[in-house]
């Protein structure tokens, strides 16, 4: 890895660094970049920079990488749902926009509306690539509506300690819903990132759950479509929860060799301070929603699907490889309870190392 080479050679030709998350998170537990709380300038009691993700990403009350205003593509990092506006409308679909605004968005509906638009399009009597699915996503999907229903796979301890805390009654619940509407149903279809976008941008399926980015790469296709934030559990889930993709998101980090730590923080404070005071409102009104997205209503969605997203520190580290083997568990029908007593222990221990490394104590 290139940033690991640079540190270790103690080459300070940067003074902080934008990996991808999970790239960050393997970083800091090898002890390559500086806890963020220790930098004199860095406020992070403020918009400047998402607390949530903050509080989140955060280990025994360490934080080794930041995100908000200074990260734009911490917007197109965010999971969605895009929609394509012309095959709800020859079914003769419920206004989702409406869904949304009367909180009645939820797995049940996008389920059931999946399920109705699965055609046959070449009339070969079997589903292939080239026919049209209710919903096209990778095999993340089931993680993905897990995050969205509220849960998480771990959860901090009063010092701010991950545990892994996953198969309580309401979890197991969650799961066995999610693994009922994706396990052996026709109308969705799992597939490669590039195939996926073909096809949605083909006008084969009605929904696209995927990363904020893909909104932009949509839009020089021939397409009609729309964007939602991901559905709700149920009606009395409270909010619209939406989660991060590791993969997409590169937060800020400091390196252990920056010559002038005091320098580094006041010049990211000043930068991430002028891009929330200028950057963001250009990127949020005159990219996103001027450029990108073509309706009103999309637009509106926005500061829903902005407003309430998390990202579990499961995601950043994968911990035992257990989000995989979690979301093949659910594409193959598998049983929760099982899937965590079989990797609880190679879980853990990962777990143990990352939390030892990150914060130093055995």
């Amino acid at each position: 890895d290139e940033i690991k080479s640079l540190v270790l050679s103690n080459d300070q030709t940067y003074d902080f660094y934008l990996p991808m998350l999970s790239t960050a998170g393997s970083l800091a537990a090898e002890g390559m970049f500086v806890n963020l709380y220790d930098l004199k300038y860095l406020n992070f009691d403020n918009n400047i920079w998402n607390k949530v993700f903050v509080e989140n990403a955060s280990i025994g009350n360490k934080i080794y990488y930041g995100a908000g205003a200074f990260s734009i593509n911490a917007y197109e990092a965010i999971r969605a749902v895009m929609f394509n506006k012309d095959i709800a409308k020859n079914y003769g679909l419920e206004d989702m926009y409406q869904l949304v605004k009367d909180g009645k968005w939820t797995l049940d509906v996008m389920n059931e509306m999946s399920t109705k638009t699965l055609a046959d399009l070449d009339g070969n009597g079997k589903y292939t690539p080239d026919d049209q699915y209710g919903i096209l996503a990778q095999s993340f999907l089931g993680t993905q509506w897990f995050y969205n229903s509220g849960e998480l796979f771990t959860t901090k301890d009063e010092n701010d300690i991950p545990q892994f805390t996953l198969g309580d009654e309401r979890s197991v619940t969650v799961y066995d819903k999610i693994k009922g509407f994706i396990y052996n149903n026709e109308s969705i279809y799992i597939g490669d990132a590039y195939d996926i976008i073909d096809m949605f941008a083909n006008n084969q399926a009605l929904f696209f759950p995927e990363v904020m980015y893909h909104v932009k790469t949509m839009r020089d296709r021939e397409l009609n479509f729309g964007v939602l934030p991901c559905p709700k559990y149920d009606e009395s889930q409270e909010l619209y929860i939406q989660s991060t993709d590791s993969w997409c998101l590169s937060p800020v980090c400091v390196p252990i060799t920056t010559p002038n730590a005091d320098r580094t923080s006041f010049i990211l404070q000043l930068m991430a301070e002028k891009s929330y005071e200028m950057v963001t409102p250009a990127y949020y009104d005159v990219c996103l929603q001027g450029k990108y997205i073509s309706d009103e209503e999309s637009a509106d969605m926005m500061d829903i699907i902005f407003g309430a997203w998390r990202v579990d520190n499961m995601e950043i580290f994968n911990w035992g490889n257990f989000e995989p083997a979690f979301r093949n568990a659910i594409i193959k029908n598998g049983d929760l309870a099982s899937l965590v007593e079989k990797n609880r222990k190679s879980t853990e221990k990962a777990m143990e190392n990352t939390i030892s490394a990150l914060t130093g104590k055995e």
